[in-house]
């Protein structure tokens, strides 16, 4: 039995509604045309009869005789047919005519505008006339048997989408059909594959909510790339699948677009139409280490993830803004637009106005009132370990140190940060400058500051002091914003200057070791070539030419210029990497290339 909602008989009878509406006014119109045989009267007779048909079927359907066999209005019943008797009058108005006419069961009203797909998928029944001449704009969702059924949690619902220019035209699947998660294979929240290309990006989260309620999350993606990029099978899930999105087939995100997501319904965001509804919310209580979002490509290849850990990078709860990704790196800031920038380029960053580049933000709640939480959190910044002083030559005492870069796009107040190694936390003191390192700016973190300003007395920026003791033999250190892990870094002496007067530096993401430069940045001193040649014939002869051929490489550059010494008394530069030289007597040679 096929199970319709009172909204659905309300639509037939608006059927009926808007057939009398459409007779009424052929029957006012001059233009109506009366060059037929029958009266019009009898036409608009015929019209009621066919209407009462249509109304019978739809009814039958509803509540009475099974799948195949109904009966027609004044006929027999049959199966899968009926009589039709048809009346009118002739041109001299002689009477009623019986005509029998065998004729297929025509489809319901229902069955010809709602038809569950082949994967029991939604369809969407908009802006049909309801009995009373309202309108009809609701979600009908098709169980495997047809009958109506709630929104389940792991739906996604396509919003508007016919609307909205970030869509391929013409695409039926990203205009019409919303995807069933539950039928579609969930990427793993830990993926072993990772996009080596990052075109689309999570770009802008909500995990506090909006000023209206901290239950109207919402995030957006972000096309970074030049080309159009084919959304079809891509997944957006959170750690514990509370969260579980599969884009539908024939979604693209054209290049600067922007796809919104919101949750629950589309009143998350004022004003703005939502791309597509999900179910499910963000952990933001900061007791799960591990919450965040994580986007996959339709191989279920991580694309981009923002992780909690246990706070969220940025964001801030009590005045509800968003977390916001940097224009130029990976990082998040805090966004400096109250409720945030959804589907437009994001703001700068958020400066409180109690202290520039404040350490602190706000972080979250959970969907439990009671357990909202406004009490300031450790915010996240982009803050690097860039430079490891960790074993001078001989005695090392007082003599290491670490250099920090701030990557960040706003300054950044080291007050309260601390180093972590051999299982203990080390705060910092400052000793000169000051605690605010500025955008691109470094700050040096030494053990002992009095010896490290005795060995770079031409140092002029921010100094810390801390009490760690860096092992010569290698160890890991962690950067942290009170309990928040900014930056971890681990170093052995295999990667070098161990002992030998140089420090560890990052270098375009590769450790390696070079001459100290502390507070600047790290460079790697240009290295000699590695010369080497041959010659022919191997057993010259005086009054024959020899021909000298270079093979050197240069580790860090391109060879310009080659001097060669002949040993005669002899030479030639130039650029080439062969040369040829005669010698006019018998003898040993010495040949030296530089």
């Amino acid at each position: 039995m096929k199970i319709l909602s009172v909204k659905s008989v309300e639509y037939g009878a608006g059927v009926i509604d808007l057939f009398f509406r459409e007779a009424e006014k052929a029957k006012n119109d001059p233009n109506f045309d009366r060059s037929e045989s029958k009266s019009f009267l009898s036409k608009v007779g015929d019209m009621i009869r066919f209407g009462v048909q249509e109304t019978g079927s739809v009814l039958r359907n509803l509540f009475g005789n099974g799948a195949g066999d109904y009966t027609g209005v004044g006929g027999e019943q049959t199966n899968g047919t009926y009589d039709e008797y048809e009346s009118g009058e002739d041109d001299e108005g002689s009477g009623d005519i019986e005509v029998a006419v065998n004729t297929p069961k025509p489809k319901s009203v229902f069955e010809t505008l709602i038809e569950p797909t082949d994967n029991a998928t939604v369809a969407v029944l908009e802006n049909a006339t309801n009995g009373s001449g309202g309108v009809v704009d609701e979600e009908l969702i098709f169980d495997e048997d047809d009958s109506e059924s709630e929104n389940d949690e792991s739906e996604l619902t396509p919003e508007h989408q016919n609307e909205n220019e970030d869509f391929e035209e013409g695409s039926e699947a990203a205009s019409n059909n919303a995807s069933n998660n539950e039928s579609a294979d969930i990427c793993e929240f830990n993926a072993s594959k990772i996009v080596s290309d990052k075109k689309v990006i999570l770009n802008e989260i909500a995990w506090m909510g909006t000023p209206e309620s901290f239950s109207k999350e919402w995030f957006e993606l972000k096309n970074t790339s030049t080309s159009k990029v084919d959304m079809s099978g891509w997944q957006v899930t959170d750690l514990e699948k509370d969260i579980k999105i599969s884009l539908p087939s024939g979604v693209v995100l054209e290049p600067a677009a922007f796809l919104l997501f919101e949750r629950t319904s589309d009143e998350s965001v004022k004003n703005i139409k939502a791309d597509f509804i999900y179910t499910g919310n963000l952990s933001n209580d900061g007791t799960n280490k591990t919450e965040g979002l994580r986007l996959f490509n339709s191989e279920c290849a991580l694309a981009d993830e923002a992780l909690a850990s246990p706070w969220w990078p940025a964001g801030d709860n009590k005045d509800k803004r968003t977390m916001e990704r940097d224009s130029n790196s990976a990082a998040w800031h805090t966004s400096s637009a109250i409720g945030g920038t959804p589907k437009a380029e994001n703001s700068a960053p958020y400066v409180p106005p109690s202290s520039s580049g404040s350490s602190f933000g706000s972080s979250g709640t959970t969907d439990n009132d009671s357990n909202q939480t406004d009490e300031p959190q450790p915010q996240f910044f982009s803050v690097k370990i860039n430079e490891i002083f960790y074993d001078a030559p001989g005695a090392d005492d007082g003599k290491e140190w670490l250099e920090l870069l701030n990557e960040d796009q706003t300054a950044v107040d080291l007050s309260g940060w601390k180093i972590y190694e051999s299982d203990v936390n080390h705060s910092l003191s400052l000793i000169r400058g000051s605690s605010t390192t500025p955008s691109g700016g470094y700050a040096i973190v030494a053990e002992n500051a009095d010896e490290f300003m005795l060995q770079y007395p031409n140092f002029t920026g921010n100094l810390f002091q801390s009490s760690f003791a860096l092992s010569n033999g290698g160890e890991t250190i962690t950067l942290d914003n009170q309990e928040l892990e900014i930056d971890v870094v681990s170093y052995s002496t295999s990667t070098g200057a161990n002992g030998d007067g140089d420090s560890l530096q990052k270098i375009e993401g590769v450790w390696r070791a070079a001459p100290p430069t502390p507070g600047s940045v790290n460079i790697i001193p240009n290295q000699p070539p590695q010369t080497s040649f041959s010659f022919t014939p191997s057993e010259p002869l005086a009054g024959q030419f020899v021909n000298f051929e270079a093979s050197s490489t240069d580790p860090d550059g391109v060879i310009t210029d080659y001097h060669w010494t002949f040993g005669d008394g002899m030479n030639q530069s130039g650029a080439s990497t062969t040369a040829s030289h005669m010698y006019s007597s018998e003898g040993n040679f010495e040949v030296t290339l530089v």
